[in-house]
């Protein structure tokens, strides 16, 4: 399963970047790696994540990530599978599961929806610094995720 949260994020980011995309008129020059911009841009985005990632909302939703994984016995179990295909798997497969119904998978399905988008909502102001970010630092996340997943492995695991 993908981990939803990155799922919802880069939907979200990518409708943030589009919404900066079309409003940036004055378009600054590429920064890259080393640059003192890049630098800023790395660190300050890194708090914004740390300070949602470690917020009561966000440990709220791995939670009930976790615990609908646990329901779930996905066979593979891979945190990288995408969300529809584990989704479509229980509901396909309800008597190999935790879940006593179809109903009740669906139901802490959207509860982890609800959730993430909370998280979304709450850090607005990351996302569009991302989205920003993006436009004049275009490889500044991989490096970020990278950093941020070796930091938080264990919090992203299912």
């Amino acid at each position: 399963m993908k981990n939803l949260m990155l799922l919802f994020s880069a939907l979200f980011l990518f409708c943030t970047y589009t919404m900066q995309s079309q409003n940036d008129v004055n378009r600054k020059e590429p920064c890259f790696q080393g640059t003192n911009e890049y630098t800023e841009r790395y660190v300050k985005l890194k708090t914004m994540y740390k300070k949602m990632l470690d917020s009561e909302e966000s440990k709220k939703y791995m939670i009930l990530v976790r615990d609908y994984m646990a329901k779930a016995h996905y066979a593979k179990r891979n945190w990288r599978e995408e969300e529809s295909t584990v989704n479509d798997w229980v509901l396909n497969n309800i008597e190999k599961t935790g879940f006593k119904d179809c109903a009740e998978a669906e139901a802490e399905d959207y509860k982890i929806v609800m959730a993430n988008w909370e998280i979304m909502k709450n850090n607005e102001e990351l996302y569009l610094y991302l989205a920003e970010s993006l436009e004049i630092c275009p490889d500044i996340t991989s490096n970020l995720v990278m950093e941020l997943t070796k930091e938080y492995g264990p919090y992203f695991k299912f």
